[in-house]
């Protein structure tokens, strides 16, 4: 039975349809049992190794991403190594729990702040956590494996490390019950073009692996078990979506000049360095605004000298045309953990 679903918001626009892909994930919980004191240096060994193994992985993915990079640092920072090694030593608790209690206690400090941007960064937290906590378990396996058909995928919630493992010839969109606009699943979603809705509670229980899903995320509709003559419909207006777009994308290069012939410099306000390749794509003369705020948002420290210089120097090589560097802007309602 053909049934159909209103969403608020979309985090990145476009219309497709494809078979249900409903993504299960592994069972993440800790091992609750106390252990002996002659333990202690086993679990603590257990812990690093977890740790050194995810510490590789990041350091590949990180390579070509901003947000891996961000990661990794996670992975590497003291505060988190500290507080499982106290928990080991001092509580008697093994390495899984130590894990998981102090990840819950970083996610809650990094969820009760205001900034809607920060408490989005939770969900790296939480990921990181998770990574680690594979290793732990010895869990190695890919949900995403396997995939050779056209699918939208639908899923609590998705993370970095869940996007890595995907092959997006077959990955048309995703439908997330958890995020919001500034979550990785939307910018992620909106640097490859893939649309996706975030934040539709529940919608889980409404489709299993056997059903076929339209996802309009220009009309803001998911549409599951579509009859023919509305698939045909919807192929009419993804077609009509898809020449629009490419009607704009033709003008990306054409020069900004109204048609009483005044030129207008047409720059673009970015926040990475995904931002300013997306602007060289579109056509932008320069960047009128690169917000450096987010090298800090962005980390679990305060970025070094080396750090802040590369992201700079990338960005005004990838523009090639002038870019304004705004001074640090936090405070008021962008506040860092660590500062």
């Amino acid at each position: 039975m053909m049934k159909t679903f209103t969403v608020a918001k979309a985090a990145s626009k476009g219309i497709v349809m494809g078979k249900a892909f409903v993504a299960v994930q592994e069972d993440l919980t800790a091992d609750t049992r106390s252990i002996k004191d002659s333990e202690r240096e086993m679990e603590w060994l257990k812990f690093q190794k977890a740790v050194k193994d995810a510490v590789e992985d990041l350091r590949v993915l990180a390579k070509d991403s901003d947000i891996f990079a961000a990661h990794l640092d996670v992975a590497e920072d003291t505060v988190l190594h500290d507080s499982v090694e106290l928990k080991i030593n001092s509580e008697n608790k093994n390495a899984q729990l130590a894990l998981e209690e102090t990840v819950a206690e970083i996610v809650t400090m990094f969820e009760s702040l205001d900034d809607e941007y920060l408490r989005e960064r939770a969900a790296d937290i939480k990921d990181v956590g998770k990574r680690i906590m594979c290793g732990l378990k010895g869990i190695k396996s890919n949900p995403f494996e396997g995939i050779s058909e056209d699918v939208i995928v639908v899923a609590e919630d998705l993370a970095p490390s869940d996007t890595a493992n995907m092959d997006f010839r077959y990955i048309k969109g995703f439908i997330t019950e958890a995020g919001g606009v500034t979550s990785h699943v939307s910018i992620m979603a909106r640097s490859m073009e893939i649309p996706a809705f975030v934040g539709v509670a529940e919608f889980r229980k409404n489709v299993t692996n056997e059903d076929y899903i339209i996802l309009d995320a220009v009309g803001k509709e998911i549409i599951v078990n579509p009859d023919e003559e509305t698939k045909e419909a919807y192929r009419k207006k993804a077609a009509e979506y898809k020449a629009m777009k490419a009607e704009f994308e033709s003008m990306n290069n054409l020069p900004a000049t109204t048609t009483d012939g005044r030129t207008v410099e047409l720059f673009a306000n970015v926040g990475s360095i995904v931002d300013v390749e997306n602007a060289v794509t579109r056509g932008a003369e320069g960047i009128g605004l690169f917000r450096s705020e987010f090298l800090y948002m962005e980390n679990t420290k305060f970025p070094t000298e080396q750090e802040q210089y590369d992201a700079y120097k990338k960005a005004i090589e990838t523009m090639k045309h002038p870019v304004i560097i705004r001074t640090l802007d936090i405070g008021g309602d962008k506040e860092l953990s660590y500062y």
